[in-house]
């Protein structure tokens, strides 16, 4: 039987909508500041993660995000490219596309994605698969809202990063990571280059880390300025501890990982 969705993922999507709709304005039709569409390809007007690791071995993942795409070079933003295995079950998919007055042009559900599996990479075998769906859209601008649901039964496959601004053609007007964990699980992180720290909070044994960027806009461009994923924020993750099909190991250095698969047999 299907797991009901937490009651905390709708709260959380009704407090980043709450702000938008405070003013009377629709989080897909709102007015987007000149600072967000100037140079820009797309922009996140919303984009918000949520992870709930409830042992070292399950965890949940919800995602929801709405991107405003202004030109050719967003694009790309507006297919969908979802993976799953045999350790994450993708149990939903939806996706709704407007265009610019906000009326929905297209629908669609999980069962309307293209499922194929991912070759190549000198890899001979691999479980990994992918689906994907594009709308073939451009009457610009359009607009993508697009949610997801994943079941992780072996945490050694957490995200490994949260970047909220992946290209330098995209601005955010706002974008969050929400991380729940039981209060004595070592989670593993690292920030860089985010304008804010974390926020840890704690209740009823359950800690809570958050990150958010806001207002982003392109990045002014600069000559023999370092990579752009040298220089862009985003946060790195990692289970301090997991277990895999019975097998459990460590993430706190690479002897760790080391021992773990030295033990697999």
């Amino acid at each position: 039987m299907r797991r009901p969705v937490p009651l905390h993922w709708y709260l959380l999507l009704l407090l980043c909508l709450v702000g938008v709709h405070a003013a009377g304005q629709d989080p897909v039709t709102a007015p987007l500041p000149d600072s967000l569409t100037r140079d820009a390809g797309m922009v996140k007007r919303v984009d918000v993660t949520e992870i709930e690791i409830e042992s070292s071995r399950k965890a949940r993942i919800h995602r929801h995000y709405v991107y405003t795409i202004l030109n050719q070079y967003g694009d790309g933003f507006s297919n969908i490219y979802t993976f799953y295995d045999k350790f994450h079950d993708l149990e939903s998919v939806s996706a709704v596309l407007y265009d610019a007055a906000g009326h929905v042009v297209k629908k669609i559900r999980k069962s309307d994605l293209l499922d194929r599996n991912i070759e190549g990479m000198g890899i001979l075998m691999m479980d990994l698969r992918v689906k994907t769906y594009q709308f073939g859209y451009h009457n610009y601008p359009y607009t993508i809202s697009y949610e997801e649901e994943i079941g992780i039964n072996g945490l050694f496959g957490l995200p490994s990063q949260w970047v909220p601004q992946p290209e330098n053609f995209v601005t955010v007007a706002g974008s969050r990571l929400v991380i729940h964990a039981p209060a004595d699980y070592p989670l593993e992180f690292r920030n860089y280059h985010l304008p804010e720290p974390e926020q840890i909070t704690e209740n009823k044994g359950v800690r809570t880390y958050s990150w958010e960027l806001h207002a982003r806009p392109v990045p002014a461009r600069e000559p023999y300025a370092p990579a752009w994923f040298e220089r862009e924020p985003r946060v790195s993750l990692a289970p301090g501890n997991f277990e895999l099909e019975g097998y459990k190991g460590q993430c706190y250095s690479w002897a760790d990982l080391g021992r773990f698969v030295g033990g697999l047999h």
